[in-house]
């Protein structure tokens, strides 16, 4: 009975292990054209063959109905999201390993400012930068389009309830031996940043 139970908890405790990276999306569908369709047995294993293979960027999951069997789609980009209730969705761990921080932003200078679909496909930006360290997403308001700011450095976090903020893999591996102190990470400060006025509701 014991041996049952350490068991349980293993399978218990790998398959949250498992699922948690692939950040899968209930009821969103992500659109571009598949590279590759195949049958899994659920939408952790569609995430798992996704992470296998190098040119898979993000993927889609449809479970079996009555008119067509289960598929997994294999993508090679990253497209826009859509609402659909019958399908799961998500992005590869190589590029969706990012720790959000939302109601935060990172200040410092952006070399590039792209449009981007949601904060993860702005992680994604990053993460296939090798030049990217840090970036912030500022979602869409009366003022302004949607903006993904991506960032060489990791400036210091400031509080804005607006903003969505994130660290490239790279930079938070090279910031781990500081993450006790909170020194290089910088601290959350009480001012936001000066484009607050921009998305301000």
């Amino acid at each position: 009975m014991r041996i049952l139970t350490i068991l349980f908890l293993m399978v218990t405790l790998s398959g949250s292990v498992l699922a948690q990276p692939h950040m899968a999306e209930e009821g969103a569908y992500r659109l571009g054209a598949s590279y590759k369709e195949i049958v899994t047995i659920d939408a952790q294993a569609c995430a798992m063959a996704c992470g296998a293979e190098k040119a898979c960027k993000a993927w889609n999951y449809q479970p079996r109905t009555r008119v067509s069997d289960t598929i997994c789609e294999l993508k090679g980009s990253i497209g826009n999201r859509i609402p659909n209730p019958m399908t799961v969705t998500g992005i590869s761990p190589q590029f969706s390993g990012y720790a959000e921080q939302k109601g935060a932003y990172r200040l410092g200078a952006s070399y590039r400012e792209i449009t981007t679909e949601d904060s993860q496909a702005c992680a994604a930006a990053c993460n296939a930068d090798q030049r990217c360290a840090s970036w912030n997403y500022l979602p869409e308001s009366p003022y302004s389009q949607t903006v993904c700011e991506l960032k060489e450095n990791v400036g210091n976090r400031m509080q804005n309830p607006l903003t969505i903020t994130g660290l490239s893999p790279r930079a938070r591996q090279n910031l781990t031996r500081y993450s006790s102190s909170g020194g290089a990470d910088g601290s959350v400060l009480s001012q936001v940043p000066p484009r607050q006025n921009d998305l301000r509701p």
